[in-house]
């Protein structure tokens, strides 16, 4: 192989170490290389040896067998490779090719006949690449490596719920991060969708008639992966407008409930996957997250109290009870939010205050306003560093 300058043996290592990251480099800039399992860029580096061996080619100029190369990583049946200008595209293809093989499994069955194997591992293949191409930008290079890969992103993702070192990782990856606020907007658990779908199907052998016999499984899976692709986008953009709105507009035109709602679903955004949101129709209200931390509150337990005082007026005898050891002893920070705030400063300070006489003073205090909910929704970067920068701009030194 020629640059024009020099010439390269086409022998895995300079495949794998100069073309592919090269080639990724060019297709996605934002996507990490490094991140591709070594199996993974064995199994490329093969296709492209096996390109050029079929080409019979004894030497080739480089740039022409990257452009090769990048039309068979980027361009359906199976792309390797989502480029950014063609993601639309891709997810389209991949789309169509999981309601044909549905229409194909319905046909089989109509006429009483065994679905083909072949079949079944397309409607996989497609239904999990239809999910990649939206959010990632590798999708393998092999049948069923769509479906593994994704699993692993989904196991990342879940486990990093319990470790939030892991989890402010997980917040660096753009990818990942998306995933998870498009899920969680849109109030799809992501914990069900991998323990029901993934990780039961990837249960039985992949290459056999025990993936036959999950098919009913894998058609809603299909099924669940196009109302995503189709819906989250909509649901999410609809709910995205629905927040942001929450956050510009006077309170007074919202209920209790419905302000609560908003708030806990913006809140969602700051802690990985809350166990249990309870927005009854009430001030005071609590949240149960996998995990919390904030760097001013690095004891914070998982347990968060909110009390939303209505009409913007104070009743401290709505947070009596919670002066109660059982309450004292599962959570130790109230989250106080208003429309706004006349001086956060003096309302920290006075309800910090207020709390010590009434024996609550092992309680941190948050206070948030619509501007604060605003800047969470909006901050493109890891929200618990927002909501950090929050907290400090209220803390009286």
């Amino acid at each position: 192989m020629s640059n024009g300058e020099t010439v390269s043996d086409a022998s895995y290592k300079f495949i794998q170490s100069v073309l592919l990251p090269d080639l990724f480099g060019s297709a996605s800039p934002g996507f990490n290389y490094g991140t591709i399992p070594a199996n993974q860029k064995k199994r490329m580096a093969t296709e492209v040896i096996s390109f050029i061996n079929e080409c019979d080619l004894y030497r080739i100029e480089y740039q022409t067998l990257k452009r090769f190369i990048f039309e068979i990583a980027t361009q359906p049946p199976h792309p390797w490779l989502v480029d950014a200008e063609q993601r639309m595209k891709l997810i389209a293809y991949d789309k169509e090719a999981v309601l044909s093989n549905l229409e194909q499994i319905e046909s089989y069955k109509n006429k009483g006949e065994k679905v083909p194997y072949t079949i079944v591992v397309e409607l996989l293949h497609h239904s999990s690449a239809m999910i990649l191409d939206k959010y990632f930008s590798f999708c393998g290079c092999d049948d069923l490596d769509s479906f593994m890969l994704l699993h692993q992103y989904f196991k990342r993702l879940i486990s990093a719920r319990l470790d939030f070192s892991k989890w402010d990782e997980i917040l660096s990856d753009y990818a990942l991060k998306s995933l998870y606020e498009g899920f969680k907007i849109c109030k799809i658990d992501i914990v069900l969708f991998y323990e029901n779908y993934l990780c039961e199907i990837r249960k039985c052998k992949t290459r056999g008639e025990e993936l036959v016999e999950k098919l009913p499984l894998i058609q809603e899976f299909a099924q669940l992966s196009i109302s995503l692709i189709e819906g989250l986008s909509e649901s999410q953009q609809s709910m995205y407008f629905a927040l942001e709105r929450f956050t510009h507009v006077n309170w007074s035109q919202f209920n209790q409930k419905e302000q609560n709602d908003f708030i806990r679903r913006i809140l969602g955004l700051v802690f990985p996957s809350e166990d249990i949101g309870n927005s009854k129709d009430k001030d005071v209200w609590w949240l149960r997250y996998k995990s919390c931390w904030s760097s001013y509150i690095p004891d914070m337990q998982n347990n968060v109290f909110v009390y939303c005082p209505q009409n913007n007026e104070y009743d401290y005898g709505k947070l009596v009870h919670l002066a109660a050891p059982i309450y004292k002893e599962n959570c130790n920070t109230i989250i106080i939010i208003r429309e706004s705030f006349g001086d956060i400063y003096k309302d920290h300070f006075c309800i910090v205050n207020k709390l010590r006489e009434m024996n609550m003073d092992t309680y941190n205090v948050v206070l948030l306003d619509k501007q604060a909910l605003r800047d969470i929704l909006i901050f493109s970067g890891k929200k618990n560093e927002c909501f950090d920068s929050i907290i400090s701009s209220q803390i009286c030194h």
